[in-house]
């Protein structure tokens, strides 16, 4: 039969049959759909950081002076009550979890293994200083702040902004006492000296360890590496599965051993040309690069290995996963624990893989003494042998022995 018909009509006819096609009224759904997701997934957990319960050290080292007739003071006591407290001298809730230690060897430890963002160090002569404002020739009382640059630059400005208003506030209520012990005093004058130490109570000294240096990406490093090498991963991992696709007579257990012999050499390239391109082509600083290209291929062959164990159970539906686990994990990576919302923290970043690669990056980077990388390291390895055993498992999962999760039997679309 032969349908005659002019241009307008069959245009019409054309468009009304296009848009009554349900997929085009869907596609409006799934784009906003993908819209709030990956909304949420890149602003929801980092558009407002607020930071809570941020642990810091306080070393309460002062032991206290007498003031004659007036009986024994302790300032280090009064500035410990001020700097713990709830709130903060403007009334907000204080952002610090504050570990009180005895001795600044303690804390310098602390600071070394990434328990502390900062430590504030109130000496013994504290309160020997402030009753020098009652004499002749005053000192001024001073207080260390110790920053822990390298266990987060966006932690470390924010402490260094918070620590300088705290003491401002007590800097000021130090003043008012101070002058009341003045005037209490006889000839209760107070001298161009004495003047000029009320000025400021307190002498605040930071003092940046484990500094970023020059070209590390404002201290993002460790993320950007972490970033490239799930990437790697990713690419390796589905070639590789592809690859077993093709081999429909094969065993499933050589192309198992395959895929993990040629993922093991995936890694090790990997990782030698993230750092040979970051570190040579763009110069991004790494301080050590044997022990984090070691660090790194683990990484990238873990990753593979989880990725791998994913496809190999249920193919590559499993690939929108990994790139939204990519995209939820992408943006919290650059922030503290800390500044995550609750929900975030506790049921995005405590189980997240990129945590632990990133966590080994950094120590290798910022502090440079091998103190804090064992622990994600393990914990690497451990996702790495899970995802391993899963893999092997997966051969067991359809009882054509010539088919496989492997993706064995299956194209590779």
């Amino acid at each position: 039969m032969k349908i005659i018909c002019g241009s307008g009509v069959c245009k019409m006819s054309g468009m009304k049959s296009f848009f009554a096609q349900k997929i085009v009224g869907l596609g409006l759904v799934v784009m906003i759909a993908v819209i709030a997701l990956l909304g949420w997934a890149i602003l929801g957990s980092t558009v407002n950081p607020v930071p809570k319960n941020m642990p810091i050290a306080l070393v309460a080292a002062d032991k206290g002076a007498e003031i004659p007739g007036r009986g024994k003071v302790n300032i280090g006591d009064t500035l410990r009550e001020k700097l713990t407290a709830a709130q903060t001298p403007t009334g907000e809730p204080s952002p610090f979890e504050w570990t009180v230690l005895d001795d600044e060897r303690e804390a310098s430890d602390g600071l070394d293994r990434q328990q502390y963002y900062a430590a504030i160090v109130l000496p013994e002569n504290l309160s020997t200083a402030f009753v020098s404002f009652m004499s002749p020739n005053p000192q001024a009382a001073g207080v260390k702040v110790l920053i822990n640059q390298g266990k987060s630059g966006v932690a470390a400005s924010m402490v260094t902004q918070a620590v300088g208003k705290m003491i401002e506030g007590i800097n000021n209520q130090l003043r008012e006492q101070a002058l009341g012990q003045i005037q209490q005093a006889p000839g209760s004058g107070v001298s161009f000296a004495q003047a000029k130490a009320l000025a400021a109570p307190l002498t605040v000294s930071f003092e940046v360890v484990h500094p970023i240096m020059p070209n590390t990406a404002n201290g993002n490093t460790p993320v950007v590496l972490t970033q490239l090498a799930w990437m790697a991963a990713l690419a390796a991992s589905a070639l590789l599965y592809a690859a077993g696709s093709k081999l429909r007579a094969a065993r499933r257990w050589t192309v198992v051993c395959s895929q993990l012999a040629a993922g093991a050499v995936y890694a090790a390239v990997a990782a030698g040309a993230e750092l040979l391109l970051a570190g040579g082509l763009f110069g991004l600083d790494i301080p050590d690069w044997t022990n984090t290209y070691l660090f790194l291929l683990l990484a990238v062959f873990c990753f593979f290995l989880l990725q791998s164990a994913i496809l190999a159970w249920i193919g590559l539906k499993g690939m929108p996963v990994l790139v939204l686990l990519f995209f939820f994990g992408l943006p919290i990576l650059s922030l503290p624990p800390e500044f995550l919302p609750a929900t975030t923290r506790d049921w995005l970043y405590s189980w997240i893989p990129f945590r632990f690669s990133v966590e080994g990056l950094r120590d290798l980077i910022y502090f440079r003494q091998g103190l804090n990388v064992g622990s994600p390291a393990a914990v690497l390895g451990w996702i790495g042998a899970v995802s391993a055993v899963l893999m092997a498992a997966s051969v067991a999962k359809r009882g054509d022995g010539a088919r496989g999760a492997t993706g064995i039997g299956r194209t590779a679309g």
